[in-house]
């Protein structure tokens, strides 16, 4: 059985065109994530939100609130951190499946397990013209990363994260002379070079344990997410089906492991 009391969870959110928070925050809840705490910019409709928050003052933009929620996460100090952008349903048996990869006896698992997999990453050699992977956690290459939609984290890991020097220099992958500190994006980007160069690997499931639910990005010139097709989830986990036996194809306690590294 999952702990809730081992987790942090944080759902980072912005304004959008049609907001989506309410259906993340009721997906962690099903999941056991009963205390998410949401990090929302200036203008986040907050109205109708059944958990804690902070809404900021000031814009932090997309990498800064995402390191504001690593810190809160360090002070919260529990075994394991999930935190999630604001358009993202997870499975219901996400957090029973996370503790069983992070407490597996095999050999230790550093780095994060992202809880959505984009369509590239769940085919072979993350291209989108080779088939299909096989159910299981495969790591990826992390220069540059594709996706930071949701990560899960041991404490330990994270910390080393929280004090790599590219948590405070980072200004986007190009960024433009004179930006502010909130046009900073391209997290994802950030997040695999940082687990690169402390030498953790990003793990992604196929299937994908979430679903992306937002039509419109909350990025500004962004658009539809329907033309991202590459960025969307190729046949998630079926919410109503155990995700044991989708990516293991038994329990894994009965029998099959199919990590790969």
């Amino acid at each position: 059985m999952s702990n809730p009391n081992r987790w942090f969870a944080a759902i980072t959110s912005a304004p959008r065109k049609q907001p989506t928070l309410g259906t993340t925050i009721s997906s962690l809840k099903a999941a056991g994530f009963i205390r998410p705490y949401v990090y929302a910019e200036p203008g986040t409709i907050l109205d109708a939100c059944d958990a804690g928050y902070i809404q900021h003052t000031e814009r932090k933009g997309v990498w800064r609130n995402w390191v504001f929620a690593v810190r809160k996460a360090l002070q919260a100090n529990r075994e394991f951190a999930l935190i999630v952008q604001d358009d993202l349903s997870i499975h219901p048996h996400s957090m029973e499946v996370l503790e069983h990869l992070f407490d597996s006896p095999a050999p230790r698992r550093r780095g994060p397990i992202s809880v959505y997999t984009p369509r590239g990453y769940s085919r072979e050699h993350n291209d989108v013209r080779h088939p299909r992977k096989q159910p299981g956690i495969y790591s990826v290459p992390t220069d540059p990363l594709w996706s930071a939609v949701g990560f899960a984290w041991r404490l330990d890991d994270l910390i080393e994260v929280a004090h790599h020097p590219i948590i405070e220099s980072w200004r986007g992958h190009d960024p433009q002379p004179g930006q502010p500190l909130s046009a900073a994006c391209n997290s994802d980007v950030a997040i695999g070079l940082i687990c690169q160069s402390l030498g953790m690997k990003v793990w992604f499931p196929t299937p994908s344990f979430g679903i992306h639910t937002a039509k419109y990005s909350s990025i500004p010139g962004h658009g539809s997410n329907d033309m991202r097709h590459n960025r969307n989830a190729e046949k998630p986990a079926d919410f109503e089906s155990s995700l044991f036996a989708q990516l293991y194809g038994c329990h894994p306690y009965l029998g099959s492991n199919n990590d790969v590294s």
